[in-house]
């Protein structure tokens, strides 16, 4: 499989993608002006400069992805980067892209247990890297920050169920994230994690956390597991053929 070269790709996407505030003013703002306040840009660079998180998802899954063998230069394919002396040449090529997970500024991502210990922690670091998830690794997905290609994947947002009556609550991205990299791996295809940022500011009460997610703090122990060990038949080939 040939991949276009990064700066063809770099390019066309800088010409053709439009910024946040410009796409939400084609879909809704001009429309409903009063509506502006819902969509900001969500994030700045130490610069100042405005992140555009969709731009950069777009590209995320435009390039190829390297898990069968790890480079500690990060993504080869981004602007800027190579791969490391010692990686080897058959696998440079890398696999389509399914998944782009992007992460938070300011308030982070933590559990409830996590949040009570550490309540006025804030996520500052801004570090402009993209990482391909090593085959074989699972990682905890959060549905605020993400891009999938759906021809690759399928429909990948199948949540774990949650809510008033479910055993176990604050599960469900990460039930699905568990899914889609086992069946990422078993396709050959990848998934990256970094860039780009959102801006996060919605702080959650830890002990409300703390009371959906007890009983799953324990069942991940078991759960986890379960994923790490699943294998699914050689005759799949197809996500289509795994529904």
């Amino acid at each position: 499989m040939g991949y276009r070269p990064l700066g063809t790709i770099a390019s066309s996407i800088k010409a053709s993608m439009p910024t946040v505030d410009s796409l939400w003013k084609i879909c809704c703002g001009n429309m409903f002006p009063m509506w502006n306040f819902l969509l900001k840009p969500v994030a700045k660079d130490p610069p100042g400069k405005e992140i555009n998180a969709l731009g950069q998802h777009i590209k995320n899954l435009l390039c190829p992805s390297t898990p069968n063998f790890f480079n500690t230069l990060y993504d080869p394919f981004r602007e800027g980067a190579d791969f490391d002396w010692g990686y080897r040449f058959s696998l440079r090529e890398g696999v389509p892209t399914a998944v782009s997970h992007g992460l938070w500024i300011n308030i982070p991502d933590y559990d409830a247990p996590t949040q009570l210990v550490k309540p006025c922690e804030r996520n500052t670091r801004y570090v402009n890297a993209v990482l391909t998830i090593p085959k074989g690794t699972l990682f905890p997905m959060c549905g605020m920050n993400l891009a999938f290609n759906r021809d690759l994947i399928g429909a990948a947002m199948y949540f774990g169920l949650m809510g008033d009556g479910q055993l176990i609550g604050q599960y469900d991205d990460m039930w699905a994230g568990w899914c889609i990299k086992v069946i990422c791996d078993h396709l050959g295809l990848g998934v990256k994690t970094g860039f780009p940022y959102i801006w996060h500011s919605k702080a959650s009460i830890p002990f409300v956390n703390l009371k959906k997610e007890y009983h799953g703090i324990f069942w991940q122990e078991e759960i986890i597991p379960f994923f790490q060990a699943t294998t699914l038949s050689k005759d799949c080939t197809l996500f289509r053929m795994l529904c």
